[in-house]
């Protein structure tokens, strides 16, 4: 019984969760445990503990009167996640140089092919995925546990703001030109290139991201 609770309040997370993270629930609208259980399927004790989940990881607030409110990622967590970002995938990159293999790289350069194909077509939501194919690549091929599973949840926090940017005019071109580049250092064993290849492109998404955002109101 006590297993299927938690599963019950992973999956009841895991849907809250990714509603916020992908717009669908907006950062300053209320989450009712009703609501919640109507968003989720869930019944109210697993519900309220998944609530919990969400005020503990910051996407969620709890306002004086008890309310629960949606916090989502606002301004200052998107400087902090890109600043990691920068730091933590440019040694993703350099380590990636070490250690990948020939299938390894046939496989980057298959995904940016990819990505040059529908560049061309004008696919943007496969773009979009294939995006996150070339990132998951490289922490995998990286070979450090912490280094994928820290970087992976990154991700995940900003998958809404991360398409918002790649689909800005231009964006999209100039980051498949980077992962080409990113992709023949690794291919190299050049990890200073691929290290700063990587933090280059964080930070012109980053600064992209945030032309985008420039009139958009912040909670």
């Amino acid at each position: 019984m006590q297993e299927k609770r938690y599963s019950l309040e992973e999956t009841a997370y895991a849907i809250l969760e990714e509603k916020i993270l992908n717009g669908t629930i907006s950062p300053g609208e209320c989450m009712t445990e009703q609501r919640a259980c109507e968003l989720t399927g869930a019944s109210r004790t697993p519900v309220r503990e998944a609530i919990r989940h969400l005020e503990r990881d910051g996407l969620i607030r709890i306002e004086p009167n008890r309310t629960a409110v949606v916090a989502g990622i606002g301004r200052a967590d998107l400087a902090d996640i890109y600043e990691i970002r920068r730091r933590i995938e440019g040694l993703a990159s350099r380590r990636a140089a070490d250690t990948a293999g020939e299938e390894d790289c046939a496989r980057l350069f298959e995904i940016v092919e990819m990505q040059e194909f529908f560049l061309e077509k004008g696919g943007t939501d496969k773009l979009k995925d294939l995006d996150g194919e070339f990132h998951d690549l490289v922490y995998r091929i990286c070979n450090s546990r912490i280094i994928s599973e820290t970087l992976a949840r990154l991700h995940r926090q900003i998958v809404l703001y991360r398409k918002r940017s790649l689909f800005a005019p231009g964006r999209a071109a100039e980051s498949v030109r980077e992962h080409r580049a990113i992709a023949e250092a690794i291919r190299k064993g050049d990890g200073d290139a691929a290290e700063e290849l990587t933090v280059r492109h964080v930070e012109a998404a980053y600064l992209n991201l945030m032309k985008v955002l420039e009139k958009v109101s912040w909670e």
